[in-house]
């Protein structure tokens, strides 16, 4: 049984706007099965029965002014407030969905019509956020993990400059995490108009997006909102052309050659900006021993077949030959792996086929599909030069190595298993996406952040960047790297020594800090808070 409707009519007598918003929100949340609900979060599944402990129940029941930091389904606060007629209480939750979910599962009616509950949403606990010292303030663990930053402001009652930061993105918390430390608000955001709104009347400063996504350039323009967007990732999608005007949006690339085409598309304002050392990576005792060879990343191998079938899918009916064209591109480019021939080869056998693809790249599709056997071959001929065994972390499709001088670790957890596995005295390889050697990669900072030794893939990003031969160590061809995998593994204390320069570089000039510097987030004063330490 739903209670939605009966506990939106008690909500409208206290709270008409907020009501009116839920019943108008299309937004559901998917919770999995009833039985054993969930939440998916970052594309894992966080269950909810952890929530509603006994302990929490007992830490709360007398208390007459409470603050629930998120509600799970609801049914802890209910439990409270009957058992407590005295207590007054808060509910808080970012979304709209979330808090649909709660009035679903409990009837809080009676509750909302005594005016003993009020329901927070996204924003709006940042007014309220002072006053919570006088109230008994209870943190659910599940909401903890998916509103960390949120939690911080209620904890350490902080308030400093309001920035917005898009949620799910690859360094969003190191984002929010420095800024946070430099004495600024820092809160991620589904940067939805009516959040955005609601930020403007607590003074917004910007809303920093790791990526591009599509309409917000539009959203900030028309809300007058400085949009910082950090472009760190290749995209399938066609290049950004935006609808209107961009005088709100600074944007940063990873790499130099994307410049043009964003002004192309339309927005003014491109620098280049290279990817930086996530706030999570230090030196942490290895864990692991005997380690010689490694390489941590994604195999691309379920990517390179699912962006395979939707290529041939808008072409199928488009194009005689398809499969046979498709070969042809490939045998091409696999006999020729330390140059990115695929947009020639394209235009040889398709010509100009953009129109049939939007928004996606139809170079990109075919790309993946390279680069994947790349990185495999480029593995496998390593291994077989060098004699040594090459461990290896990432997706399953590693696994297909397992044997023959491979051995499959599985993930490797993002925080410290990471840096140790970076912070070990192997040789790490770095092989870039065979359609984007023109730029650093993050497991280059990140291993060098760790104080690990990494054979980097070349590019006159990288040369520009680092003391090449003092700071790095690079390759530019199959062979060259087969000769400095051999060469370093034989001289380990010459593999130390650069990659003591190399932390030594990066803690100096490639920290978040030092981007957020750039993008014109941070001043350099700021640094003397220890940031990033």
């Amino acid at each position: 049984m739903s209670y939605l409707k009966h506990n939106l009519v008690a909500l409208s007598v206290h709270q008409s706007r907020l009501a009116q918003l839920l019943r108008e929100s299309e937004e559901d949340l998917d919770i999995g099965d009833i039985e054993h609900p969930s939440l998916l979060y970052r594309g894992v599944r966080i269950p909810w029965f952890f929530v509603e402990k006994k302990k929490l129940f007992l830490r709360c029941r007398m208390h007459k002014n409470v603050f629930c930091f998120g509600a799970g389904l609801g049914h802890l606060p209910w439990q409270l407030l009957k058992h407590n007629p005295q207590m007054r209480m808060l509910i808080w939750e970012r979304d709209p969905a979330t808090l649909k979910e709660i009035l679903k599962h409990c009837d809080f009616s009676e509750m909302l019509v005594q005016n003993r509950l009020k329901l927070l949403l996204g924003m709006e606990i940042i007014s309220w956020t002072s006053a919570l010292k006088q109230m008994k303030v209870l943190p659910l663990p599940g909401a903890i993990k998916r509103y960390n930053h949120h939690w911080q402001m209620v904890s350490t009652q902080n308030l400093g400059s309001l920035y917005c930061v898009i949620d799910g993105g690859l360094l969003v918390d190191d984002i929010c995490t420095v800024l946070n430390q430099g004495g600024n608000t820092a809160l991620t955001t589904a940067a939805t108009e009516r959040e955005l709104n609601q930020a403007l009347r607590y003074g917004i400063k910007g809303l920093i997006s790791i990526n591009y996504h599509v309409g917000s350039a539009e959203l900030c323009e028309r809300l007058k909102i400085p949009l910082y967007c950090w472009e760190i990732d290749p995209t399938l999608e066609q290049r950004v052309t935006l609808k209107t005007t961009s005088h709100q949006t600074r944007f940063f690339t990873y790499r130099r050659r994307q410049i043009p085409l964003l002004k192309k598309g339309g927005i003014e304002n491109v620098k280049y900006l290279p990817l930086a050392v996530p706030s999570s990576r230090r030196p942490e005792t290895a864990d692991f021993e005997n380690l010689q060879i490694c390489f941590v990343g994604s195999s691309m191998k379920k990517n390179a077949q699912s962006h395979l079938n939707l290529f041939r899918k808008n072409l199928h009916k488009r194009t005689i030959d398809l499969e046979d064209k498709i070969e042809r591109i490939f045998q091409a480019q696999l006999n020729n792996l330390d140059e990115y021939c695929i947009p020639d080869l394209m235009k040889d056998e398709f010509g100009d086929i953009d129109a049939y693809f939007h928004p996606y790249s139809p170079e990109l599709l075919l790309a993946e599909y390279c680069a994947s056997e790349r990185r495999f071959r480029y593995l496998v001929e390593i291994q077989r030069a060098c004699g040594l065994k090459i461990d290896l972390w990432g997706d399953r499709d590693w696994a297909q190595l397992n044997g023959e001088g491979f051995e499959y670790r599985g993930f490797a957890g993002h925080k410290v298993q990471l840096n140790q596995i970076y912070s070990s005295d192997a040789v790490h390889i770095d092989i870039n996406r065979l359609y984007q050697k023109d730029m650093i990669t993050l497991r280059v900072f990140e291993v060098m952040g760790c104080c690990g030794f990494i054979l980097a893939e070349h590019s006159q990003a990288l040369e520009d960047y680092f003391d090449l031969g003092v700071e790095l160590e690079s390759w530019k061809t199959k062979e060259e790297l087969i000769d400095k995998v051999n060469y370093y593994i034989n001289h380990p204390q010459k593999r130390k020594k650069i990659a003591n320069r190399g932390f030594a570089a990066v803690r100096e000039r490639a920290l978040i800090k030092h981007r957020l510097i750039e993008m014109g987030l941070m001043c350099e004063e700021r640094e003397a808070g220890e940031i990033q330490k």
